[in-house]
């Protein structure tokens, strides 16, 4: 049974009591629900965890590698998602609250830059090797479309695909000659990943013709010969990484055993390939000789980071592979939080009397 408000900003007369905090709610604009429910005998069933309050509290942060240690950037505590490091590591791109589309410069002591205006606008991208241009999802000509805009701001935004009743088209990664754009193709909750020429006849073309299960989150190797993705072609909401060569073969190596999803090469080698899986970052060593393989997964002291839904990555690599760029949770302060909240369920017995007493009925 649904409630009709918020449990944890009911505002009686007097102003807001916050009878319960911390209610786990769907990120990342998809439903919103909150996951609670109660009985007519006054029990009441609740998760804790993320919430949209909390997501608002995200920022940007830079995390070392090697150790994990995390340094927050000077930026303010807001809903960010999707942040991507320009090809020569000096700027940054991300998207903000409202679905704005905004940069940053990374030698500090700026503010962000407002990219985009009106509508929605959404997981930009850098285009390689110069960083010209960045690209983007937005529906500003109805339904959403791909989109380029140069960096500076100058120009008018360039329509790169038509809108698609339906579908919602993800940028996720430019091949290193800057010749070709990956980008996933969701409809629902299923995705395809397509290629789209930047040159040229600007057809769209398939990773597979038919493929098994959602496909997404594609990038490209750094010398653009492999091509990495997550796939659920093995079983049903069961994400696992994959890697293909580019242009395809029609070979395909598993690279992830018990689940993995947003996968990023190493930076500038390509040696090594990260993914994460259930609130952990995790690493294998690639090596791409004949036959391809990679060694277990091991763990890289990284965690934390906030991942709203499968349409969004939301870390990145430096260009000298020596950090990530990652949304964590803001402190109080303003300083890098590498825990999440967890997620429990909780149980309140006689909820209704409580209610009663801190919500009177009105006269």
């Amino acid at each position: 049974m649904a409630l009709p408000f918020d449990l944890s900003t009911l505002q009686p007369k007097g102003g807001p009591i916050p009878l319960i905090e911390g209610i786990m709610r769907a990120l990342g604009g998809q439903t919103g629900v909150g996951q609670f429910a109660f009985a007519n005998n006054g029990t009441l069933v609740y998760i804790s965890g993320i919430s949209d309050t909390s997501l608002s509290r995200s920022t940007l942060a830079l995390v070392d590698r090697a150790t994990g240690k995390a340094q927050a950037l000077p930026v303010r505590p807001a809903p960010y998602s999707f942040p991507q490091m320009s090809p020569d590591g000096k700027r940054l791109a991300v998207t903000t609250e409202d679905s704005i589309v905004s940069t940053y410069d990374m030698s500090g002591g700026g503010t962000l830059q407002r990219l985009t205006f009106g509508n929605k606008n959404s997981n930009p991208i850098w285009s390689r090797p110069d960083g010209k241009y960045v690209f983007f999802t937005s529906d500003r000509v109805g339904n959403s479309a791909l989109f380029r805009q140069l960096a500076d701001g100058t120009g008018i935004a360039e329509a790169l695909t038509k809108g698609e009743k339906d579908i919602f088209p993800l940028a996720e990664s430019v091949d290193p000659a800057g010749k070709v754009l990956a980008f996933t193709k969701r409809q629902g909750s299923q995705g395809s990943i397509w290629f789209l020429p930047l040159d040229g006849d600007r057809t769209p073309a398939p990773l597979l013709k038919e493929p098994k299960g959602g496909q997404s989150h594609a990038t490209f190797s750094p010398n653009g010969r492999w091509l990495a993705y997550t796939s659920t072609e093995l079983r049903a909401n069961s994400p696992q990484i994959f890697v293909q060569p580019y242009p395809t073969t029609g070979a395909q190596y598993q690279v992830s055993t018990d689940g993995g999803t947003y996968p990023v090469w190493s930076q500038p080698d390509g040696k090594q390939l990260f993914y994460l899986w259930n609130d952990q970052m995790y690493v294998v060593v690639v090596r791409a000789e004949t036959p391809f393989s990679v060694s277990k997964p091991s763990t890289v002291p990284i965690t934390g980071i906030i991942q709203p839904g499968r349409s969004q990555r939301n870390y990145d690599i430096t260009p000298d592979g020596k950090q990530f760029l990652v949304v964590l949770l803001a402190s109080a302060q303003g300083e890098a939080s590498l825990r999440l909240p967890r997620a429990q369920i909780n149980v309140v017995l006689n909820w209704h009397e409580e209610l009663k007493q801190r919500v009177p009925a009105k006269p």
